[in-house]
């Protein structure tokens, strides 16, 4: 990580391995900016979010769900429209499932390790992205209401903010800078657009780590003392954040900043034991859940799908998204009149605000030091990489882990540099009375505005009103150049205080026009729930679970009707359940109209008792349900659906899970056998014949379900819920082993009489990683607490300060 190079005016030299600070600020003075940075973006939140901060409403775009049944027609009277952003419709269908799941174990008295209601069971804690273990998210341990998560969202911002300008003045940056830097990043495109997703709080948490770094390898005193704590608990935090892709991206830039710092400073490379101690106590504080995350990725589809030929890392933006710097909204917004750019907005998009860009732009051609060097690097290369260009995009596909991660998202760390090089560079740039500094001011606005004004909205033709909205952002932004030149104008004729504000007040409103409307609030009343409809098809179901076909039920929105359903998905997803989805045609299914006999065998053998559609459905072994015959909500019984919990009195052994589902396809084996794969297999019960038996069961918590077994006959039983290798089985108190049944569900041996079969959940990993997170916690403590000594850098080196005063504000 670079050094902290700067003064009160920005000026700034290097020494070889020493750093010589001129003018440093106070931290009196350094405190009171942090308090108007966290009142400017208190402000901008009152602004964006009034019905979340005084109406009790929550941030969700979860009011998509009453464009579709069972919900459709059941939209409550609310004294505002209900809003719902379209391209943000994974908080619908993935983020606040999760966070309801979540809260009802916790409500429950358990962990929320497993997601009963979705895709025949799904992990919950180890998909990762259900952030269950994220900071922000801590509050819904204590409470259970919607609105923890929408407080958790509120902090991303504050986070960022407060992170970079921490980091900043760390780093030198005059306060001003700092301030600059901080509501840059505090309103990027990473941070506001990807406000819902766990993506943004990942990246909130990078600045805080790189502070960490900062802090221990160039602190003193107190600086040197609570750096490894600052270092460890903030890691940590990242990586429970809920993105490990964005994460290992992020994580891979810093570590090779650093370790180019450590190659000229002796200093640092003293220190570099205690940075290394810290980083590792920040992963184990994240073990918890980056095991059995682990564990999952290597049963899952995601990890086969990303290592093929066409790694997600081979995914780039469009060359088009680069006008996003310039002009976020160009080719319009999802929530207003529609979207035309390149991909999708949220992937596109790259604002940090013109003020910072231009600002950026000529840090870059008139700072000097290794910092902005540095962090011009970072830009480019990253920039390059998020577009694919060569050969940054071709080596990004074959490095070990981050071919794992989406190539576009490198475009988070471009905005976070972005950020970072207008805080560095403010002070130096408006500090800076030469004529060159004005010729290189009046280039960079003009070529800006050029760029603007050639942005294709302006030539091209688009349909309605979109075509006069994405000219309307265009203007504007010329608009907001101009006032951008006028405060860089005020700070050239002396009054920089002034030119400082008007910078940091311009980012400000820049990020509030790009906020504005994007993460809607509504009433928590007005999640989508249970209705009348919603309880007459979960008595239709009784025991057995919900298969949706067409838009009905979207994957994991069966959560908020209290319905178990057969389609779910997560970032992983099994490759047993893909494997089962795409033999029985059930992704067909939905644009069909006939059910196939494949399919309906194996919504049978997944405990579904319900189809429900959004069209007339028909297929072998479907009945019309009573009450669900349209015109725009179908339902048809499934005939004789297997129980969750049943008794076989045959097996038939399989080589392999697709076997066993190819074999349950074609129709192969009765409804009196389980096909069963797995070494110790062989002795297999032949008989006698006999259907299947329905056990009783019941659920003590969503991670463990209890199974009594009374039949007078060697059998199997079966539990159909998904495998996962986190399962557990106990025979009558003693632990036995399962086996995979049926291609995606487990069964246990069991002989005649009267027994107790439970099955608990506990992901592979996650107990271990309990034990080093609590180690982890004590290392962090010790670090806290211990002595302060020579190594700990508690004295100052000598001839390490000079303090001068020059060029007073």
């Amino acid at each position: 990580m670079p050094p902290r190079t700067a003064g009160t005016m920005g000026v700034a030299r290097s020494s070889g391995p020493e750093t010589v600070r001129v003018g440093e600020p106070s931290g009196r003075r350094t405190a009171r900016f942090l308090l108007l940075l966290c009142a400017g973006l208190l402000a901008e939140m009152i602004v964006l979010h009034p019905g979340a901060l005084f109406r009790g409403e929550i941030i969700t775009s979860s009011s998509l769900g009453y464009g579709m049944h069972p919900w459709r027609g059941h939209m409550p009277l609310t004294a505002r429209p209900l809003q719902g952003n379209p391209i943000l419709s994974d908080d619908l269908v993935l983020f606040t499932p999760w966070d309801v799941a979540a809260r009802e174990a916790v409500r429950g008295g358990s962990a929320p390790l497993w997601n009963r209601m979705s895709g025949c069971g799904m992990p919950l804690l180890a998909n990762n992205q259900s952030a269950v273990l994220a900071p922000t998210h801590v509050l819904r341990w204590v409470w259970d209401s919607p609105r923890a998560r929408t407080v958790g969202l509120l902090l991303k911002p504050l986070l960022a903010g407060i992170g970079m300008f921490l980091l900043l003045s760390r780093w030198g940056a005059e306060p001003w800078g700092a301030l600059l830097g901080g509501a840059a990043w505090a309103n990027a495109a990473a941070i506001t657009v990807w406000l819902m997703y766990p993506l943004s709080e990942t990246a909130a948490w990078f600045s805080w780590v790189l502070l960490g770094v900062s802090m221990t390898l160039a602190g003193s005193g107190a600086a040197a003392r609570w750096g490894p704590v600052a270092l460890a608990s903030s890691l940590g935090a990242m990586l429970l954040a809920g993105h490990l892709p964005t994460a290992a991206q992020l994580l891979a830039a810093g570590a090779v900043g650093t370790l180019a710092w450590l190659v000229w400073n002796r200093q640092a490379r003293e220190r570099i034991w205690r940075a290394a101690a810290a980083s590792v106590l920040g992963v184990m504080l994240a073990l918890p859940q980056i095991l059995p995350t682990g564990t999952y990725l290597l049963q899952s589809q995601a990890l086969l799908d990303r290592s093929g030929p066409s790694p997600s890392a081979a995914f780039h933006l469009d060359p088009e998204a680069l006008w996003s710097w310039l002009v976020p909204r160009g080719f319009g917004s999802p929530e207003r009149l529609g979207y035309v750019g390149p991909m999708n907005f949220n992937e596109a998009t790259a604002s940090v605000g013109l003020a910072p860009l231009v600002i950026a732009l000529l840090a870059a051609i008139l700072a000097r030091g290794r910092l902005v060097r540095s962090l011009c690097i970072l830009i480019i290369v990253s920039a390059c990489l998020a577009h694919g260009v060569a050969p940054f995009g071709w080596a990004a596909t074959h490095i070990p882990v981050l071919r794992w991660s989406a190539g576009q998202r490198w475009i988070v760390l471009a905005q976070w540099g972005a950020a970072a090089l207008a805080g560095v560079g403010c002070a130096p740039v408006l500090g800076d009375r030469s004529r060159r500094r004005n010729l290189v001011i009046v280039f960079v606005v003009a070529a800006v505005a050029v760029l603007i004004l050639a942005h294709p909205s302006l030539r091209r033709t688009y349909p309605g009103p979109l075509a006069a909205q994405t000219a309307r952002e265009a203007l504007g932004a010329v608009a907001l150049l101009g006032a951008v030149s006028g405060a860089l104008a005020v700070a050239s004729f002396g009054a920089r205080r002034t030119g400082f504000a008007l910078l940091v007040v311009l980012t400000v409103v820049a990020g509030a026009i790009l906020g504005w409307g994007f993460n809607p609030s509504i009433p928590r009343a007005a999640i989508p729930g249970e209705n009348g409809t919603t309880r007459a098809l979960s008595a239709a179901a009784g025991a057995g679970r919900v298969m949706p076909v067409g838009w009905v039920l979207r994957p994991n929105t069966s959560l908020l009707a209290g319905i178990p359903s057969v389609t779910g998905y997560d970032d992983l997803m099994p490759v047993r359940y893909n494997q089962m989805l795409s033999a029985g045609d059930l992704g067909e299914l939905t644009r069909g109209t006939v059910a196939t006999l494949s399919s309906t065998y194996l919504i049978r053998r997944c405990s579904a008792s319900v189809l429900l559609a959004d069209r007339s459905v028909t297929g072998a072994g479907l009945e019309p349900l009573e009450g669900f015959e349209g015109p725009a909500l179908w339902g048809m019984k499934v005939r004789d659906p297997h129980p969750l919990a049943a008794w076989y009195p045959k097996a038939r052994r399989v080589g392999s899970g697709a076997e066993a589902i190819s074999t349950l396809a074609t129709g192969g084996i009765d409804d009196d056998a389980v096909c069963l794969e797995g070494a110790g297999t062989e002795s297999l019960p032949a008989g006698p014949g006999g259907a299947f038996t329905a056990l009783a069961f019941e659920w003590p918590s969503p991670n463990s379900v209890s199974i009594e077994s009374a039949v007078a006959a060697r059998g199997w039983v079966v539990l159909r819920v998904g495998l996962d290798s986190g399962w557990r089985a106990m025979l009558d108190g003693a632990q036995v082993k399962w086996y995979p049944a049926d291609g995606m569900f487990m069964a246990v041996e069991v002989p005649p009489g009267a027994h107790r079969v439970v099955f608990d959940y506990r992901p592979k990993g996650h107990g271990v990683g309990l034990v080093l997170a609590a180690i982890g916690g004590a290392g962090i403590l010790v670090f806290a607490f211990r002595p302060p000594g020579r190594r700990g850098g508690a004295t100052q080196g000598p001839a390490r300060r000079e303090h001068r005063t020059e060029g007073a504000d």
